[in-house]
Protein backbone atom coordinates (compact mmCIF):
# COMPACT_ATOMS: atom_id res chain seq x y z
CA UNK A 1 0.00 0.00 0.00
CA UNK A 2 1.22 3.46 -0.84
CA UNK A 3 1.28 6.20 1.75
CA UNK A 4 -0.39 9.45 0.77
CA UNK A 5 -0.74 11.21 4.14
CA UNK A 6 2.42 13.10 5.03
CA UNK A 7 3.81 13.71 8.48
CA UNK A 8 3.93 17.43 7.65
CA UNK A 9 0.16 17.43 7.19
CA UNK A 10 -0.32 15.76 10.58
CA UNK A 11 2.05 18.21 12.30
CA UNK A 12 0.05 21.08 10.84
CA UNK A 13 -3.15 19.53 12.14
CA UNK A 14 -1.67 19.14 15.60
CA UNK A 15 -0.62 22.78 15.57
CA UNK A 16 -4.14 23.80 14.59
CA UNK A 17 -5.41 21.90 17.61
CA UNK A 18 -2.88 23.53 19.91
CA UNK A 19 -0.78 20.38 20.29
CA UNK A 20 2.95 20.45 19.54
CA UNK A 21 4.96 17.35 18.74
CA UNK A 22 8.11 19.02 20.07
CA UNK A 23 9.53 22.46 20.75
CA UNK A 24 12.96 23.91 21.61
CA UNK A 25 13.73 24.38 25.28
CA UNK A 26 12.11 27.52 26.59
CA UNK A 27 10.20 28.17 23.37
CA UNK A 28 6.82 26.83 24.44
CA UNK A 29 5.32 25.35 27.60
CA UNK A 30 4.21 21.75 27.39
CA UNK A 31 0.52 21.61 26.40
CA UNK A 32 -2.09 20.62 28.95
CA UNK A 33 -3.28 17.02 28.67
CA UNK A 34 -6.19 16.37 26.29
CA UNK A 35 -9.09 14.27 27.56
CA UNK A 36 -10.01 12.33 24.41
CA UNK A 37 -8.58 11.98 20.92
CA UNK A 38 -9.33 9.79 17.91
CA UNK A 39 -6.69 9.09 15.28
CA UNK A 40 -7.83 7.72 11.92
CA UNK A 41 -5.13 5.56 10.36
CA UNK A 42 -5.33 5.07 6.59
CA UNK A 43 -2.24 4.98 4.43
CA UNK A 44 -4.40 5.08 1.32
CA UNK A 45 -6.25 8.26 2.29
CA UNK A 46 -5.86 11.16 -0.15
CA UNK A 47 -3.68 13.97 1.14
CA UNK A 48 -6.63 16.34 0.97
CA UNK A 49 -8.37 14.27 3.66
CA UNK A 50 -6.37 15.86 6.45
CA UNK A 51 -7.41 16.42 10.02
CA UNK A 52 -7.75 20.20 9.58
CA UNK A 53 -11.54 20.06 9.74
CA UNK A 54 -11.32 17.80 12.79
CA UNK A 55 -8.68 19.75 14.66
CA UNK A 56 -10.01 21.20 17.86
CA UNK A 57 -12.41 18.29 18.10
CA UNK A 58 -9.69 15.87 19.11
CA UNK A 59 -9.57 13.99 15.78
CA UNK A 60 -6.55 13.51 13.54
CA UNK A 61 -5.40 11.64 10.45
CA UNK A 62 -2.28 9.46 10.37
CA UNK A 63 -0.74 7.22 7.75
CA UNK A 64 0.70 4.63 10.17
CA UNK A 65 0.05 3.39 13.68
CA UNK A 66 3.53 4.57 14.71
CA UNK A 67 2.56 8.07 13.63
CA UNK A 68 -0.71 7.75 15.57
CA UNK A 69 1.29 6.90 18.69
CA UNK A 70 3.43 10.03 18.27
CA UNK A 71 0.23 12.07 18.06
CA UNK A 72 -1.14 10.45 21.23
CA UNK A 73 2.11 11.06 23.11
CA UNK A 74 2.22 14.70 22.05
CA UNK A 75 -1.40 15.28 23.07
CA UNK A 76 -0.95 13.54 26.44
CA UNK A 77 -4.51 12.32 25.94
CA UNK A 78 -6.23 10.33 28.64
CA UNK A 79 -8.39 8.29 26.23
CA UNK A 80 -7.03 7.41 22.79
CA UNK A 81 -8.95 5.66 20.01
CA UNK A 82 -7.05 4.39 16.98
CA UNK A 83 -9.35 3.56 14.07
CA UNK A 84 -7.75 1.48 11.33
CA UNK A 85 -9.19 1.67 7.83
CA UNK A 86 -9.63 -1.54 5.81
CA UNK A 87 -6.32 -2.87 4.55
CA UNK A 88 -3.35 -5.02 5.54
CA UNK A 89 -1.12 -3.71 8.33
CA UNK A 90 2.21 -4.82 9.79
CA UNK A 91 2.33 -5.82 13.47
CA UNK A 92 1.26 -3.16 15.97
CA UNK A 93 3.28 -2.36 19.10
CA UNK A 94 1.48 0.19 21.29
CA UNK A 95 3.11 1.48 24.48
CA UNK A 96 1.49 4.85 25.28
CA UNK A 97 -1.11 4.93 28.03
CA UNK A 98 -2.35 7.45 30.58
CA UNK A 99 -2.96 6.11 34.07
CA UNK A 100 -6.66 5.27 34.37
CA UNK A 101 -7.35 6.15 30.74
CA UNK A 102 -8.31 3.83 27.88
CA UNK A 103 -6.43 2.84 24.75
CA UNK A 104 -8.68 1.51 21.97
CA UNK A 105 -7.30 -0.04 18.79
CA UNK A 106 -10.14 -0.95 16.47
CA UNK A 107 -10.42 -2.23 12.95
CA UNK A 108 -13.24 -1.97 10.44
CA UNK A 109 -15.17 -4.84 12.05
CA UNK A 110 -15.13 -8.61 11.77
CA UNK A 111 -17.44 -10.39 9.37
CA UNK A 112 -19.85 -12.89 10.89
CA UNK A 113 -19.40 -16.59 10.23
CA UNK A 114 -21.78 -17.93 7.60
CA UNK A 115 -24.21 -20.43 9.08
CA UNK A 116 -26.79 -22.81 7.70
CA UNK A 117 -30.43 -22.78 8.69
CA UNK A 118 -29.82 -25.09 11.66
CA UNK A 119 -27.11 -22.80 13.02
CA UNK A 120 -24.14 -24.96 12.01
CA UNK A 121 -21.31 -23.65 9.85
CA UNK A 122 -22.28 -23.66 6.17
CA UNK A 123 -19.03 -25.14 4.91
CA UNK A 124 -15.57 -26.28 5.92
CA UNK A 125 -14.17 -22.95 4.72
CA UNK A 126 -16.18 -21.23 7.43
CA UNK A 127 -13.86 -22.76 10.01
CA UNK A 128 -11.20 -20.19 9.14
CA UNK A 129 -13.84 -17.47 9.45
CA UNK A 130 -14.36 -14.68 6.92
CA UNK A 131 -11.68 -12.10 7.66
CA UNK A 132 -12.36 -8.64 8.96
CA UNK A 133 -11.60 -5.88 6.48
CA UNK A 134 -8.71 -4.75 8.68
CA UNK A 135 -5.94 -7.37 8.67
CA UNK A 136 -2.81 -7.40 10.82
CA UNK A 137 -0.36 -9.86 9.32
CA UNK A 138 3.01 -10.88 10.73
CA UNK A 139 5.26 -11.09 7.70
CA UNK A 140 8.68 -11.05 9.41
CA UNK A 141 10.39 -13.58 11.66
CA UNK A 142 10.79 -10.91 14.33
CA UNK A 143 7.04 -10.26 14.38
CA UNK A 144 6.09 -12.60 17.17
CA UNK A 145 2.70 -10.99 18.00
CA UNK A 146 0.19 -9.23 15.79
CA UNK A 147 -0.91 -6.61 18.32
CA UNK A 148 1.08 -5.80 21.45
CA UNK A 149 -0.38 -3.43 24.04
CA UNK A 150 1.95 -2.49 26.89
CA UNK A 151 0.14 0.52 28.23
CA UNK A 152 0.95 0.26 31.93
CA UNK A 153 -1.97 1.28 34.12
CA UNK A 154 -4.25 2.23 31.24
CA UNK A 155 -7.32 0.24 30.21
CA UNK A 156 -7.14 -1.38 26.78
CA UNK A 157 -9.52 -2.46 23.99
CA UNK A 158 -8.61 -4.38 20.81
CA UNK A 159 -11.47 -5.09 18.39
CA UNK A 160 -12.64 -5.69 14.85
CA UNK A 161 -9.53 -7.11 13.19
CA UNK A 162 -8.19 -10.24 11.57
CA UNK A 163 -4.81 -11.14 13.08
CA UNK A 164 -2.91 -13.89 11.31
CA UNK A 165 0.34 -15.73 10.59
CA UNK A 166 2.21 -14.79 13.77
CA UNK A 167 4.58 -17.10 15.61
CA UNK A 168 3.88 -16.38 19.30
CA UNK A 169 0.33 -15.06 19.27
CA UNK A 170 -2.34 -12.71 17.99
CA UNK A 171 -2.89 -10.18 20.80
CA UNK A 172 -0.50 -9.64 23.72
CA UNK A 173 -1.52 -7.42 26.63
CA UNK A 174 0.77 -6.83 29.58
CA UNK A 175 -0.17 -5.11 32.82
CA UNK A 176 -3.26 -3.27 31.61
CA UNK A 177 -6.56 -3.36 33.48
CA UNK A 178 -10.16 -3.56 32.28
CA UNK A 179 -9.00 -5.20 29.05
CA UNK A 180 -11.51 -5.87 26.27
CA UNK A 181 -10.65 -8.02 23.27
CA UNK A 182 -13.72 -8.55 21.13
CA UNK A 183 -14.92 -9.21 17.62
CA UNK A 184 -11.58 -10.36 16.20
CA UNK A 185 -10.67 -13.25 13.92
CA UNK A 186 -7.39 -14.79 15.15
CA UNK A 187 -6.05 -17.51 12.89
CA UNK A 188 -2.96 -19.32 11.62
CA UNK A 189 -0.90 -18.75 14.78
CA UNK A 190 2.05 -20.87 15.91
CA UNK A 191 5.12 -22.56 14.50
CA UNK A 192 3.12 -24.57 11.98
CA UNK A 193 2.21 -21.37 10.16
CA UNK A 194 5.48 -19.41 10.45
CA UNK A 195 8.37 -21.14 8.75
CA UNK A 196 11.05 -18.45 9.02
CA UNK A 197 13.00 -17.54 12.15
CA UNK A 198 14.05 -19.65 15.12
CA UNK A 199 12.34 -23.07 14.91
CA UNK A 200 12.57 -23.36 18.71
CA UNK A 201 10.14 -20.45 19.10
CA UNK A 202 6.56 -21.62 19.13
CA UNK A 203 3.08 -20.25 19.71
CA UNK A 204 1.67 -19.30 23.11
CA UNK A 205 -1.81 -17.86 22.66
CA UNK A 206 -4.26 -16.28 20.28
CA UNK A 207 -4.81 -13.81 23.12
CA UNK A 208 -1.97 -13.75 25.66
CA UNK A 209 -2.55 -11.87 28.93
CA UNK A 210 0.36 -11.23 31.29
CA UNK A 211 -0.74 -9.81 34.63
CA UNK A 212 -3.63 -8.02 32.92
CA UNK A 213 -6.68 -7.86 35.17
CA UNK A 214 -10.41 -7.76 34.50
CA UNK A 215 -10.10 -8.81 30.86
CA UNK A 216 -13.20 -9.63 28.82
CA UNK A 217 -12.54 -11.84 25.81
CA UNK A 218 -15.75 -11.98 23.80
CA UNK A 219 -17.13 -12.67 20.32
CA UNK A 220 -13.78 -13.70 18.87
CA UNK A 221 -13.04 -16.53 16.44
CA UNK A 222 -9.91 -18.62 17.02
CA UNK A 223 -8.95 -21.05 14.26
CA UNK A 224 -5.81 -23.02 13.38
CA UNK A 225 -3.59 -22.17 16.33
CA UNK A 226 -1.00 -24.92 15.97
CA UNK A 227 2.55 -25.78 16.96
CA UNK A 228 4.32 -28.53 15.08
CA UNK A 229 7.64 -28.58 16.92
CA UNK A 230 8.63 -29.52 20.45
CA UNK A 231 5.46 -28.25 22.10
CA UNK A 232 2.22 -28.79 20.17
CA UNK A 233 0.35 -28.43 23.48
CA UNK A 234 1.94 -25.04 24.21
CA UNK A 235 -0.37 -22.87 22.12
CA UNK A 236 -3.81 -21.83 23.37
CA UNK A 237 -6.74 -19.72 22.26
CA UNK A 238 -6.75 -17.66 25.46
CA UNK A 239 -3.65 -17.81 27.68
CA UNK A 240 -4.00 -15.85 30.94
CA UNK A 241 -0.84 -15.96 33.05
CA UNK A 242 0.89 -14.45 36.09
CA UNK A 243 -2.01 -13.16 38.18
CA UNK A 244 -4.24 -12.25 35.26
CA UNK A 245 -7.28 -12.16 37.53
CA UNK A 246 -11.01 -11.96 36.82
CA UNK A 247 -10.81 -12.86 33.15
CA UNK A 248 -14.13 -13.39 31.36
CA UNK A 249 -14.11 -15.64 28.29
CA UNK A 250 -17.54 -15.63 26.69
CA UNK A 251 -19.28 -16.29 23.37
CA UNK A 252 -16.13 -17.21 21.44
CA UNK A 253 -15.50 -20.00 18.93
CA UNK A 254 -12.39 -22.15 19.12
CA UNK A 255 -11.39 -24.63 16.42
CA UNK A 256 -8.28 -26.66 15.53
CA UNK A 257 -6.04 -25.58 18.40
CA UNK A 258 -3.26 -28.02 19.25
CA UNK A 259 -3.09 -27.03 22.93
CA UNK A 260 -5.87 -26.48 25.48
CA UNK A 261 -8.06 -23.69 24.07
CA UNK A 262 -8.33 -21.86 27.41
CA UNK A 263 -5.34 -21.97 29.75
CA UNK A 264 -4.78 -20.22 33.10
CA UNK A 265 -1.38 -20.11 34.77
CA UNK A 266 0.24 -19.06 38.04
CA UNK A 267 -2.40 -17.56 40.28
CA UNK A 268 -4.77 -16.27 37.60
CA UNK A 269 -7.94 -16.37 39.70
CA UNK A 270 -11.70 -15.95 39.53
CA UNK A 271 -12.25 -16.35 35.80
CA UNK A 272 -15.57 -17.07 34.08
CA UNK A 273 -15.69 -19.21 30.95
CA UNK A 274 -19.24 -19.06 29.59
CA UNK A 275 -21.22 -19.74 26.42
CA UNK A 276 -18.26 -20.68 24.23
CA UNK A 277 -18.09 -23.28 21.46
CA UNK A 278 -15.16 -25.64 20.87
CA UNK A 279 -14.37 -28.08 18.07
CA UNK A 280 -11.37 -30.35 17.43
CA UNK A 281 -9.35 -28.47 19.96
CA UNK A 282 -7.37 -29.27 23.08
CA UNK A 283 -4.56 -31.53 24.28
CA UNK A 284 -5.34 -32.29 27.94
CA UNK A 285 -8.55 -30.34 28.49
CA UNK A 286 -10.91 -27.67 27.20
CA UNK A 287 -9.97 -25.43 30.15
CA UNK A 288 -6.84 -26.00 32.22
CA UNK A 289 -4.90 -24.39 35.06
CA UNK A 290 -1.17 -25.12 35.02
CA UNK A 291 1.97 -24.35 37.01
CA UNK A 292 5.60 -24.25 35.96
CA UNK A 293 8.79 -22.90 37.51
CA UNK A 294 9.85 -25.88 39.63
CA UNK A 295 7.27 -25.35 42.35
CA UNK A 296 7.49 -21.56 42.58
CA UNK A 297 4.15 -20.99 40.87
CA UNK A 298 0.79 -21.25 42.60
CA UNK A 299 -2.56 -22.81 41.78
CA UNK A 300 -5.35 -20.66 40.49
CA UNK A 301 -8.73 -20.53 42.18
CA UNK A 302 -12.32 -19.56 41.59
CA UNK A 303 -12.63 -20.25 37.84
CA UNK A 304 -16.17 -21.23 36.79
CA UNK A 305 -17.35 -22.99 33.61
CA UNK A 306 -20.95 -22.49 32.47
CA UNK A 307 -23.01 -23.15 29.33
CA UNK A 308 -20.13 -24.20 27.10
CA UNK A 309 -20.48 -26.73 24.27
CA UNK A 310 -17.42 -28.70 23.23
CA UNK A 311 -16.78 -31.27 20.55
CA UNK A 312 -16.06 -34.67 22.09
CA UNK A 313 -12.71 -35.12 20.30
CA UNK A 314 -9.37 -33.44 20.91
CA UNK A 315 -7.21 -31.75 18.30
CA UNK A 316 -5.62 -35.12 17.52
CA UNK A 317 -9.03 -36.83 17.39
CA UNK A 318 -8.72 -38.55 20.75
CA UNK A 319 -11.82 -39.02 22.88
CA UNK A 320 -12.67 -36.65 25.72
CA UNK A 321 -13.63 -38.44 28.94
CA UNK A 322 -16.01 -37.57 31.79
CA UNK A 323 -14.70 -35.17 34.38
CA UNK A 324 -14.26 -37.96 36.94
CA UNK A 325 -11.09 -38.81 35.02
CA UNK A 326 -9.54 -35.36 35.43
CA UNK A 327 -6.67 -36.65 37.57
CA UNK A 328 -5.42 -38.97 34.83
CA UNK A 329 -3.75 -38.25 31.53
CA UNK A 330 -7.05 -38.79 29.73
CA UNK A 331 -8.43 -35.60 28.16
CA UNK A 332 -11.33 -34.02 30.07
CA UNK A 333 -13.25 -30.74 30.08
CA UNK A 334 -11.16 -29.34 32.96
CA UNK A 335 -7.75 -30.24 34.30
CA UNK A 336 -4.98 -28.80 36.44
CA UNK A 337 -1.43 -29.75 37.22
CA UNK A 338 2.19 -28.70 36.94
CA UNK A 339 5.27 -29.13 34.79
CA UNK A 340 5.39 -31.85 32.17
CA UNK A 341 2.15 -33.58 31.29
CA UNK A 342 2.55 -36.80 33.24
CA UNK A 343 0.16 -38.67 35.54
CA UNK A 344 2.22 -37.82 38.63
CA UNK A 345 1.97 -34.08 37.87
CA UNK A 346 -1.80 -33.87 37.43
CA UNK A 347 -3.91 -32.40 40.23
CA UNK A 348 -2.25 -31.09 43.38
CA UNK A 349 -4.50 -28.09 44.03
CA UNK A 350 -6.95 -27.71 46.90
CA UNK A 351 -9.55 -26.34 46.44
CA UNK A 352 -10.13 -27.23 42.81
CA UNK A 353 -9.09 -24.27 40.62
CA UNK A 354 -11.95 -24.89 38.16
CA UNK A 355 -15.58 -25.71 38.97
CA UNK A 356 -18.77 -26.23 36.98
CA UNK A 357 -21.90 -24.06 37.21
CA UNK A 358 -24.16 -26.07 34.87
CA UNK A 359 -25.02 -26.17 31.19
CA UNK A 360 -21.70 -27.55 29.91
CA UNK A 361 -22.18 -30.18 27.20
CA UNK A 362 -20.31 -32.42 24.79
CA UNK A 363 -21.20 -32.54 21.11
CA UNK A 364 -20.50 -35.13 18.45
CA UNK A 365 -20.69 -32.52 15.69
CA UNK A 366 -19.39 -29.03 15.25
CA UNK A 367 -21.47 -26.86 17.62
CA UNK A 368 -21.90 -23.86 15.31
Amino acid sequence: MKSHTSLAVTVACLATAGIGLSSPAGAQARPAPTQDITVYVDDAAPEAATADSRAGQGSFQASTVAEAQRIAEASRARNVTIRLAPGVYPPIDWSYGARGGRITVEGAGAASIRTSADGSAASGAADASPPAATVVRCSRAASEYGVRVRAGDANATVSGMTIEKCRHGGVYVKGASSVKVRGNVIRYIGSKHVSQGDPKKEGFGGIHLQGASRATISDNRFFYLENNGRSPAGVHGVYAANNADRTVVENNRFGYISGDPVRFRHGSDNARVTSNRFWRTGFAAIVSDWRFGGGSEKCGKGTVLKNNIAGNRTYTNKKYYPDASRNTVKATMRKWGKGDFEARNIGGCNPAPITFAGGNKWSGSRPW
